[in-house]
């Protein structure tokens, strides 16, 4: 099953709306941080780019700090680029889908591979959940290798099991392929951040 062009950009402004410019207000709001939206020029390996503090914004948050050491906290927990999901069949299953590969039949790699952004913005109905993307592949390889050779390495107190990690198709599409992760097992993780979402 492929899309069609006009299907493709119908997603993409989908993408924005409930993904990007959602994510991009709350980091406004919340953190007083401006960020460009970089994913839809297709070029880059991530939705989102740091573009500075709101001065404006910092006052009314009521922030003591100077605006060099608000930024350099920032960027030091959530980096300067954001990779943006929508998924919205998490807030039926609890599960966050995470793509291995965007199309099987011709080994096109996905997310888990393309993407360069430090933090992973998960878009759900209730919350937003900041996931470090460098931990959570390493999370994601032992969850699937645990108990190989190969895991040996990736082994962190830190990380928990998923109970039984399983490649599953999309509902997209069965040449899309990813794993399913149980957002319970995620969010208590020392590298994720949890933010109730206030509107929508």
């Amino acid at each position: 099953m492929s899309s069609s062009y006009g299907q493709v950009l119908k997603d993409i402004e989908i993408g924005f709306l409930e993904g990007e410019k959602p994510v991009q207000e709350f980091l406004l709001k919340t953190f007083g941080v401006k960020t460009s939206n970089v994913g839809q020029k297709g070029q880059v390996a991530w939705d989102l780019e740091y573009g500075g503090l709101d001065t404006k914004v910092i006052k009314k948050l009521g922030l003591k700090s100077k605006p060099n050491r608000i930024e350099k906290r920032f960027v030091n927990k959530y980096g300067k680029t954001f990779e943006v999901k929508r998924d919205k069949a998490s807030d039926r299953t609890g599960n966050m889908f995470y793509e291995v590969w965007s199309n099987i039949d011709v080994h096109s790699p996905g997310c888990i591979n393309r993407s360069k952004a430090d933090t992973i913005v998960l878009v759900r109905k209730s919350e937003f959940i900041f996931i470090d993307r460098g931990y959570f592949i390493s999370w994601i390889m032992y969850n699937l290798y645990h108990d190989t050779e190969l895991s040996r390495g990736w082994k962190k107190k830190t990380c928990r099991k998923i109970k039984n990690p399983k490649m599953k198709n999309s509902f997209v599409s069965p040449a899309v392929r990813g794993i399913l992760i149980p957002l319970e097992d995620i969010k208590e993780e020392a590298s994720i951040k949890v933010f109730k979402r206030t509107t929508k």
